[in-house]
């Protein structure tokens, strides 16, 4: 990996952000990054050959809130909306269709299930998310399957899925996902005339998408306890703290060979 590392003329950092970066709490607006997780990503923007790039389940907007680092490229909605670190965004065209339709279900889940408490809907614009973390756990499979007969009303008629995350489900538009993501960066922002190393960290069934993707090309590490759990990634780590000891060693391992070649 190492060697890898030295010889590419850029390194495409893609991370994702709970569960890699920040460990899951309970309310996600309780997920913000530590101060050790931003001083290791601004050393790693500001290093000439890294390109760093936030991929994630979350906004923009609240991407931004959460880490306060400049110079990241930041992907919401698992790829849907795209800031690059050079101002040009990118929206997924056909999920703006989904916007009225998402509305509704949201509508419609707050009326039959908005009283449960330790339930939380999640009105993201353009997809919907039902978190359930602290929903007592007697009522999860009642609510969750309630959650999938709303949403179902809707899903063929507008082109939507049900996407099933850590404790959480998700309306989305269909069609989508981290791997095409990857996609929009490597057609429109990173450069084609270098040689690149793309390195994605991630920790959900969504980042399956972008290991399968890069497979055969680049560095894939899921953030997985189970060993016994299959994932298309290469490499694995076991958590958030390993994760920020691994973007160090990259850190260290950058700047440890421009030193060797002065």
């Amino acid at each position: 990996m190492r060697r890898e590392i030295e010889e590419a003329d850029v390194l495409a950092l893609f991370l994702d952000y709970d569960g890699t970066l920040v460990p899951f709490k309970d309310r996600p607006k309780e997920a913000v990054a530590t101060e050790d997780v931003r001083e290791i990503l601004r050393a790693l923007v500001r290093d000439p050959k890294c390109t760093v790039a936030i991929i994630s389940g979350r906004t923009v907007k609240d991407l931004e809130k959460m880490l306060s680092v400049k110079g990241l490229s930041l992907a919401g909605l698992h790829g849907l909306e795209i800031r690059f670190s050079d101002g040009r965004s990118f929206t997924w065209e056909k999920s703006k269709e989904a916007e009225a339709a998402i509305k509704e279900i949201k509508q419609k889940t707050i009326r039959e299930l908005g009283y449960e408490r330790g339930l939380y809907i999640e009105d993201k614009r353009l997809t919907l998310a039902l978190h359930y973390r602290l929903l007592p756990r007697e009522k999860v499979k009642r609510v969750t399957e309630r959650f999938i007969e709303i949403a179902e009303d809707h899903l063929s008629k507008n082109d939507l899925e049900i996407m099933r995350g850590v404790e959480v489900l998700e309306v989305r538009p269909r069609g989508w996902h981290k791997g095409k993501a990857l996609g929009e960066f490597f057609k429109r922002f990173l450069p084609t005339d270098r040689k690149i190393l793309p390195l994605y960290v991630g920790d959900d069934l969504t980042d399956e998408d972008a290991f399968l993707y890069l497979k055969g090309w680049g560095i894939t590490v899921r953030v997985l306890r189970d060993p016994n759990k299959p994932t298309a990634a290469k490499y694995r780590l076991l958590d958030t703290s390993e994760v920020l000891e691994f973007l160090s060693w990259i850190h260290g391992a950058i700047r440890a060979n421009k030193e060797n070649m002065r």
